[in-house]
């Protein structure tokens, strides 16, 4: 009778034994076949985060849409018997946020002095600027286009120049959440659109 017991135990140990395997050896070939791995919270986690400061990013720039600049403008064009005068910068504009960075409209104002031959005269420079600057974290930088023309005045008059596209490079660094630093240079086909500014934004 014992004998008959433990030959029972026996065999159904080894039932039990064979089907454990089995079903670990199908759970096994059922990964490998599917070739994936399980998305676990700590793997999750990090791609959330770092969408939501995306989103919070874009949603904080949205909330300050406008933004005004004040600069101080250094000509750097060379004309042979024309010395210039450092000027004034000044723009007001509206920024659309995306993804990776920021398109911005504006309308710009430049001023400063010329002299040369013994005259003195002002130009003053208006444009309208389009520009896209990608966002790093803290500062933003790229190219932008501006269509504009200058005003040439003196004791004799006033000449206005042809409307002319105006190339620039504009760098902002961020000092909190409204205000910022800008650099900014920009070149032309007229030398008297060349030119070198840095100074100080607001956004509102």
């Amino acid at each position: 009778m014992n004998n008959f017991l433990r030959a029972s135990t026996t065999r159904i140990l080894y039932g039990v034994s064979a089907i454990v395997g089995a079903s670990l050896l199908g759970t096994g070939s059922a990964l490998a076949a599917d070739n994936s791995v399980p998305l676990t919270p700590s793997l999750v986690a990090p791609v959330q985060r770092t969408h939501s400061n995306t989103d919070q990013d874009a949603d904080a720039r949205k909330r300050l849409p406008w933004f005004a600049t004040a600069s101080i403008y250094f000509p750097t064009f060379n004309v042979g018997g024309i010395s210039s005068d450092t000027g004034f910068e000044g723009a007001i504009g509206y920024i659309f946020p995306v993804d990776s960075g920021d398109v911005r409209v504006s309308a710009r104002g430049q001023s400063y002095g010329v002299s040369g031959g013994g005259a003195s005269a002002t130009v003053s420079i208006s444009a309208i600027t389009f520009e896209y600057l990608f966002r790093f974290e803290g500062f933003s930088v790229g190219p932008g286009i501006s269509f504009g023309s200058a005003q040439v005045s003196n004791d004799f008059g006033t000449v206005n120049t042809d409307t002319q596209a105006i190339f620039s490079v504009a760098a902002d660094y961020d000092i909190n959440r409204r205000w910022f630093a800008e650099a900014r240079w920009q070149t032309a086909s007229e030398d008297g659109y060349r030119a070198f500014s840095v100074g100080l934004g607001y956004r509102f």
